[in-house]
């Protein structure tokens, strides 16, 4: 299908929050580009995320 590679930070507020954030791209392969192909192809996909952890 593909290769992803992923970062992720994380810290913790204090012991009832924290917070995570992470970027990801996945690399498209052979295969993602066959199936997309009379679409014109496939391209690569990059995101990013933030979180908040809340512990009650």
């Amino acid at each position: 299908m593909g290769g992803e590679i992923d970062v992720v930070a994380g810290y913790a507020l204090n012991k009832f929050t924290a917070i995570e954030a992470g970027y990801g791209h996945f690399f498209a392969g052979k295969y993602i580009d066959q199936t997309w192909q009379n679409a014109g192809g496939s391209q690569d996909a990059d995101w990013i995320y933030l979180q908040t952890v809340i512990r009650f």
